[in-house]
C-alpha cells in the first residue's frame, strides 16, 4: 500500500520455496538490500512443506535430497532469516493423508535437515500444524509430536533445553493452526479440531516442556 513501510514477509501459499531456491535467495537478497527493501532478516520467514513437488519418477530420489538440502543451505546463506516447517502431522502415515506428495520424502530425512538446520543457524525454527478433527489429533499422534520434538531437543541442544515454560518453546515453536474449509479439504470432509483433540495436543507439548 502506498505510504505503508513493508515490515514483514513469509515465503508461504506460492508453491514450495525451497524448489525454487536460487530465486527465492536473490528475492531475499533485495529484501535485506539497504537500497530496497531494507528489511530485518528476523523479519523475513520462509516456510517449506518438506517435500518437493516435482515428483518425477526416477529423479524424485535426487529432488527429495537437493530439496532436503536446500534447508541447510538456507541455514547458510541466510542464517538470520526463520525457516518455518509445516509439519501438519508427526508419523510418516499420517502426513502422507494430509500431504499426498510426502510419500516420496521420509520423515526422518526431514528432521535430519531441520536438525542440521538448527546446528547451523543458531536460530529459531516455527513448525506449523494444522488442525483436523480425526486426522492429526488423536491421543497417538499427539504422543507421537511430543515424542518428535523431544527427540529434536535432544539431538540439538547438547545439555541445554530448547524448551522454556513460558513460549512452550524457546528455539522450536509450534504454531497450532484452526483448520478453514477449502474445496480440497471438503472431498474429505475435513472439519477443524474441536477443543477436545485441540486439548490433548496442547496437553502433550506442555508436557514435553514440564519433562525437561
Amino acid at each position: 500500500m502506498v505510504g505503508d513501510r513493508l515490515k514483514n514477509i513469509v515465503f508461504m501459499g506460492m508453491g514450495e520455496p525451497l524448489d525454487n531456491y536460487d530465486h527465492v535467495m536473490v528475492s531475499i537478497s533485495l529484501m535485506l538490500a539497504s537500497y530496497a527493501f531494507n528489511l530485518a532478516p528476523k523479519n523475513i520467514t520462509v516456510s517449506t512443506v518438506g517435500v518437493s513437488k516435482l515428483v518425477i519418477l526416477i529423479l524424485s530420489f535426487f529432488i527429495s535430497f537437493f530439496h532436503l538440502r536446500n534447508i541447510v543451505r538456507l541455514a547458510r546463506d541466510f542464517p538470520q532469516v526463520y525457516l518455518a516447517l509445516s509439519l501438519h502431522a508427526p508419523t510418516q502415515e499420517s502426513r502422507k493423508r494430509i500431504i499426498p506428495s510426502s510419500s516420496n520424502h521420509n520423515i526422518e530425512k526431514i528432521m535430519d535437515s531441520v536438525e542440521e538446520y538448527l546446528k547451523l543457524s543458531g536460530n529459531e525454527l516455527m513448525i506449523e500444524y494444522i488442525m483436523i478433527k480425526d486426522i492429526n489429533d488423536s491421543l497417538e499422534l499427539s504422543h507421537s509430536l511430543g515424542r518428535l520434538l523431544q527427540d529434536l531437543n535432544d539431538r540439538v541442544g547438547s545439555g541445554k533445553k530448547m524448551f522454556n515454560e513460558e513460549n512452550l518453546f524457546k528455539r522450536v515453536w509450534v504454531n497450532l493452526i484452526p483448520y478453514n474449509p477449502t474445496a480440497a479439504g471438503d472431498r474429505f470432509n475435513y472439519q477443524c479440531s474441536e477443543g477436545f483433540g485441540l486439548n490433548l495436543v496442547k496437553n502433550e507439548l506442555v508436557k514435553v516442556v514440564v519433562s525437561l
